[in-house]
């Protein structure tokens, strides 16, 4: 499962006219996507599957696989049929601005872009606390360590991380993150494999726990989990460190007539990346809760982002005919995951509130992974 996506997006990557957006090559843009794919949202599948159950899981994977294909196809569409007009669009934001004008893109796509970015942070950071703490609990068991400590190192490290002037930067970070990535989903898939053969194995239980509660907020929890699977490299410019929102803010704060790294543009940069990230480590230490992070991200910022927005640019920019079928079944496209973008928020937000109950703030170990 862990190797699907990764292939998934290397395809799209290396057909992606959208290539130029944070990167200088078709291999960079191969590796940046699988890179941004083969993510946190990733190693939320198993959980998501936990919820809802491995024949539906499968299902609502291929199914998310198939419809988030169409709108990547939509996008591509889109984008070349302004560009034999002339006009070129190098990310989805300025697509957005053309489409449905700047007022209604900085109401609708700004805001749900910089929450899927600050979000990924958080998950990108509580992802590398827990694994730094589990490797040190290999070697420690008995360490008097936290993990919270865990997190604010690494905080710490991603801070640094943002401090480079684009994504483009870290092409080979995002390199090395797709090997190790390559090495998990052996381990992983190797481990099961023998783990399920062995004949001390566990007996297994597939069915899904909880009560109706638990389980209605599970299924939407789960669904809004496989989206964010598929969210990134549909919008291309959505990447981890807030460099699209760093983008945005430094704009307004920097001096055109001064160079890069002058004092006077850098310290603003430094300060303001910092904070940003700083505050996301903070708030991954305070409420360490990978799965309901993952799914509120997914349903609140990708389902829309993937699975709606892409449906409607297709019905303003080419008017289909309401006689016709692809115009109904966009408009039932566009309802469907409208939908699942409410109900999978508010489950999100039920299932966060419920596990808040269970656990202390500042937890020295991880719920929903």
């Amino acid at each position: 499962m862990a190797a699907f996506a990764p292939s998934y997006v290397l395809v799209f990557a290396l057909s992606c006219p959208l290539r130029y957006i944070l990167t200088r090559s078709w291999l960079h843009a191969g590796y940046h996507l699988t890179g941004a794919t083969a993510g946190p949202a990733l190693l939320s599948l198993p959980y998501a599957f936990a919820l809802v159950g491995w024949v539906p899981g499968v299902l609502a994977l291929l199914l998310g696989a198939g419809i988030s294909f169409y709108s990547y196809y939509i996008l591509i569409t889109i984008v070349e049929h302004f560009e034999s007009q002339g006009k070129r669009f190098v990310c989805f934001r300025s697509l957005a601005d053309h489409i449905m004008g700047k007022r209604w893109s900085l109401f609708f796509i700004a805001p749900l872009q910089f929450v899927i970015c600050y979000v990924t942070v958080i998950a990108a950071v509580l992802v590398g606390g827990v694994c730094m703490k589990e490797i040190y609990m290999l070697y420690n068991p008995d360490g008097p360590l936290k993990l919270y400590q865990f997190i604010s190192l690494f905080g710490v490290m991603t801070a640094v991380l943002a401090q480079t002037p684009s994504f483009h930067s870290l092409r080979h970070v995002n390199f090395l993150s797709i090997l190790l990535c390559l090495g998990y989903s052996l381990c992983a898939t190797c481990g099961s494999i023998i783990g399920g053969l062995s004949a001390d194995a566990s007996a297994k239980v597939y069915t899904v726990k909880g009560d109706l509660i638990h389980k209605t907020f599970g299924v939407f929890g789960s669904l809004a989990i496989i989206a964010t699977s598929f969210g990134n490299p549909i919008i291309v410019e959505i990447q981890v460190y807030l460099q699209p929102a760093f983008d945005v803010l430094e704009t307004h704060v920097a001096d055109v007539n001064k160079g890069r790294y002058s004092i006077r543009n850098l310290a603003p940069r430094v300060v303001g990346r910092t904070f940003f990230v700083g505050s996301a480590s903070f708030f991954a230490a305070m409420l360490p809760f990978f799965g309901d992070i993952n799914a509120l991200m997914g349903a609140l910022g990708y389902t829309p982002l993937v699975f709606v927005f892409p449906i409607i640019f297709s019905i303003i920019v080419y008017r289909p005919s309401k006689m016709g079928f692809t115009y109904w079944f966009h408009v039932l496209l566009i309802v469907c995951f409208s939908i699942l973008t409410v109900l999978g928020s508010l489950a999100a937000v039920g299932q966060l509130s419920l596990d808040a109950h269970k656990y202390r703030l500042f937890a020295d170990n991880i719920m929903s992974m």
